[in-house]
């Protein structure tokens, strides 16, 4: 290939990668699709509560939206795909990953529109005399290549959308601010950043925090006491999109608040809360609950909390509900050990896949020989770190998972290549052209490892567990709105309750199963009539012991789910023990 730095122009050389950007797209596409059909048959417990609330708000019931955990952005919008295409039941999962690659597509265009704002950066600073070290060419691949093994690694089409979705924002957000930084003064951008960062609030509760970081960056970034106004109509803009959700939760738990997710997740990593929901007290330092869970029984123990149009699991669809009255605080030793734990996590799900990429961007600082340099560079790209280093910082202090990651990721990436510089003796010489090769190649050999592996699980006539499991509680008169109870822990096996419109009412935790099987005949019938008690017309258990089956236990299909149908449907109230 010609000297692209020496004989094309930016424009050119930008233009001649479109031969090849429709064939590449395409490519991640039909990646997707790969990935989302290898998914079409699995789903966490977090997306059957999405589901739950999207099917609530299909039907007309708006308030369903109105939780203390769960954001109302992805359920709403994707109540209106359920009314559009009605999925029968079987299809429910399938439906979701459609979605989800509905919104990696979107994710793709807001990405593209960030692209061509750093480009347009690029091509001023070279106007006025600063060399970029990676030519638009090099550039443009290296971040559709970036962006590919993010939707593969981070956010595939198998993660909840939500997250899919607060990429959009993060990435909608930072072009906006982009723009503002590099002096832009309409005020449609100032409106725009606002409506963003609202609905960027409305798909996850984190987006709250996180949008006055974005506000305070593009302040500093622009430096402009003429911006102020456009500034201050942006917030106003942010609040009267946002601050309608703010108070219906607000109204709903009788204070001021923007969502429980954080602080309950800090009360569970930090504090050593119960997880689950099984919170019922413990400690002084925090709080005592409002709505503690039902305890049915001690030996083994079993936990009731059916509500009234409840969800498919109670427990986790209202989990703020369980955990009112928690009181998160700090203790330091434990803050330290979860910021290690997140760290170590950190180094996995990014330092070590992406080391290619982290030692190309270290070779090219290298050759400009000049980290002061670079340092003093990227600290003025502070619209596009700065929430990428706060988002960060705000989950190492709870739980980190690879799918909060992508947005960071990507701005992180773009303040860097805004940054990079190249010497006078290297302009021209393909140095940055070759470190952006040497990345991209080695970054597509683990997109097509993923790809390749989902690819595997592709295949007409595959087992579908879940189903199969829902098939044989409809055979044995479980009926869609009964109830059932489970052995084990129910927030890890719940799909299957989604597709049979059944609702897991109590369970018995997974490490007191096995408490459960010793037990002989007399204190099984126990156990059995408190499961009654709470209205549940079944059991779902898995791994049953050879010798258990024939009591009653009938498997399903091919899974390790088993089905015991109770004796009784109901029992009195007052045979609950509190």
């Amino acid at each position: 290939m010609k000297n692209l730095h020496s004989n094309l122009s930016w424009k050119e050389e930008a233009g001649a990668w479109r031969k090849l950007r429709c064939a590449f797209l395409a490519l991640m596409i039909a990646s997707w699709a790969v990935l989302a059909i290898a998914a079409s048959h699995r789903l966490d417990s977090d997306g059957v509560s999405y589901v739950n609330i999207a099917t609530a708000v299909m039907h007309g019931n708006w308030q369903a939206a109105i939780n203390r955990y769960w954001s109302p952005g992805y359920p709403v919008l994707f109540s209106f795909w359920l009314r559009v295409f009605r999925p029968s039941a079987y299809h429910e999962i399938a439906a979701v990953r459609w979605f989800d690659l509905l919104s990696l597509i979107l994710a793709l265009v807001s990405f593209e529109w960030l692209s061509r704002t750093v480009l347009k950066a690029l091509e001023r600073r070279k106007a006025a005399g600063s060399e970029s070290a990676l030519s638009p060419g090099s550039f443009k691949a290296l971040g559709y290549v970036l962006f590919f093994w993010v939707t593969c690694y981070l956010t595939p089409p198998s993660v909840n959308p939500p997250d899919i979705f607060v990429f959009i924002v993060l990435l909608l957000a930072a072009t906006i601010g982009l723009r503002i930084a590099e002096g832009s003064e309409r005020w449609l951008d100032y409106v725009a950043l606002g409506i963003v960062l609202g609905l960027g609030y409305l798909a996850k509760t984190a987006m709250f925090p996180l949008s006055f970081v974005f506000f305070g960056a593009v302040a500093l970034a622009v430096r402009n006491r003429r911006m102020a106004p456009r500034l201050l109509a942006s917030l106003l803009v942010f609040l009267l999109v946002s601050g309608p959700f703010v108070l219906a939760l607000s109204r709903k738990q009788g204070r001021p608040s923007f969502g429980s997710s954080g602080a309950i997740a800090y009360a569970i990593a930090v504090d050593y809360v119960q997880p689950y929901g099984y919170w019922r007290g413990g400690a002084p330092s925090n709080g005592t609950p409002i709505h503690p869970i039902r305890q049915l029984m001690d030996a083994p123990p079993i936990y009731e909390y059916a509500m009234p149009n409840g969800g498919t699991l109670p427990i986790w669809l209202h989990h703020g509900y369980w955990y009112d009255g928690v009181r998160p605080h700090v203790i330091l030793k434990r803050q330290i050990n979860v910021i290690h734990i997140s760290l170590d996590s950190y180094f996995e799900e990014l330092v070590v896949p992406l080391s290619p990429l982290l030692a190309g961007i270290l070779v090219l600082v290298l050759v400009e020989s000049s980290f002061p340099a670079f340092g003093r560079r990227i600290l003025e790209e502070i619209v596009l770190w700065a929430p990428a280093v706060a988002g960060l910082a705000m989950y190492a202090l709870v739980h980190v998972e690879a799918r909060f990651l992508s947005g960071f990721v990507i701005l992180l990436w773009a303040a860097t290549c805004m940054s990079l510089r190249l010497p006078a003796w290297a302009t021209g010489k393909n140095v940055g052209r070759s470190v952006a090769w040497a990345v991209i190649i080695l970054l597509g050999l683990q997109i097509g490892l993923a790809v390749g592996h989902a690819t595997t699980q592709v295949a007409p006539g595959k087992p579908f567990p879940v189903w199969q499991t829902a098939v044989e509680l409809k055979r044995v008169g479980v009926a869609p709105g009964d109830k059932v109870c489970y052995l084990g822990n129910p927030v890890a096996d719940d799909a299957w309750a989604l597709l049979s419109g059944v609702q897991i009412v109590c369970n018995v935790p997974k490490l007191d199963v096995r408490g459960f099987w010793a037990a002989n005949t007399d204190q099984k019938s126990r156990i059995f009539k408190a499961f009654e008690s709470s209205g549940a017309k079944a059991v779902v258990a898995t791994h049953v012991p050879t010798a258990e089956v024939p009591k009653g236990w009938a498997r399903a299909g091919t899974t390790n789910h088993y089905v015991l149908l109770l004796a009784a449907t109901t029992a009195p109230a007052d045979t609950r023990t509190r």
